[in-house]
């Protein structure tokens, strides 16, 4: 059995099409757990209609309220039970071999893992077929910089993984993605399956904006100083991922996650051999000593 996670809001006018792509799935044996954050739309209609014809559908009715998409899905992972556990975002279409394909990459682990797949940006209701994942992560060197997770909408990961933190969260998460992304680079193995299995939709509402495809859009964003290397909701998601698992940390990790809170308050020189010291990363280590030099730390 797969639990997939549902975070809801205002969601009416793409959400029949993503549920419809869920049922449309050639692995069938899922539940999708739902929990709105005080839509006032149709959502709640559209997926009341759904549970009449679908019982494997939940709509999880607790009169909680977040605001805020990240803590509407820690809250749903909060309350998975299944072996396997997926996130959705409410605005997507997945293609019909996508579950069964993450699950026989993972269904053998008895170990923690997460696999992660591609996607196609979908814009104005077009597959551009450009991917949206243009670089993969397998540690803390090459993701705790990165000021972003793997988009949850592209993951699975098995409760392994959170038997190895014993359920225990931290008190700050700013993206449930980011979250995943951290405690599966420092915990578990990573499998990247190189296919593009969804279509990620770009509208003016996306949660986490949408993704520059233009090179001379990266290149200023890349050249701002005032673009900080670091994020602080960020900077603040890992000191609280730290805090909260630094006693099953081996020693290395808690030196990468160490030198990393103590790289905003360096000097240059001080960042420089930060970086390459521990061989951190965004991409490669060059271009993370190139941000170094042209932009602000945090």
């Amino acid at each position: 059995m797969i639990d997939i996670l549902l975070a809801t809001y205002n969601g009416e006018k793409f959400l029949r099409e993503q549920i419809v792509s869920l049922q449309n799935q050639s692995f069938s044996d899922w539940k999708l757990l739902i929990h709105d954050d005080g839509s006032n739309d149709e959502t709640i209609t559209i997926i009341k209609e759904f549970q009449t014809n679908d019982s494997r559908i939940t709509l999880i009715e607790d009169g909680i309220r977040f605001g805020d998409a990240g803590k509407n899905f820690m809250h749903l992972l909060s309350l998975a039970s299944s072996d396997f556990i997926m996130f959705c975002d409410q605005d997507d279409i997945w293609m019909s071999d996508k579950i069964e394909i993450h699950y026989n990459g993972i269904k053998d682990k008895t170990t923690p893992a997460m696999i992660y797949s591609n996607g196609y940006i979908y814009k104005d209701n077009i597959n551009t077929h450009v991917e949206f994942i243009t670089f993969h992560r397998n540690n803390i060197q090459d993701s705790i910089f990165l000021n972003g997770g793997i988009h949850g909408c592209c993951v699975m990961i098995n409760k392994f993984l959170l038997k190895k933190i014993n359920y225990i969260y931290p008190d700050y998460v700013f993206m449930h993605d980011h979250f995943i992304t951290m405690l599966s680079v420092t915990f578990a193995e990573i499998i990247y399956i190189d296919r593009p299995l969804m279509l990620y939709r770009q509208h003016d509402n996306n949660v986490t904006g949408n993704i520059e495809i233009s090179f001379f859009q990266r290149l200023a964003t890349f050249l701002n100083y005032n673009n900080p290397i670091i994020e602080r909701k960020h900077y603040n998601a890992n000191k609280s991922f730290y805090d909260t698992y630094k006693s099953i940390l081996d020693k290395k990790n808690k030196k990468l996650f160490l030198d990393y809170f103590r790289f905003p308050n360096a000097n240059i020189i001080q960042r420089l051999l930060i970086v390459i010291s521990n061989s951190f990363k965004v991409i490669n280590v060059g271009n993370l000593v190139l941000k170094t030099l042209l932009r602000k730390p945090i």
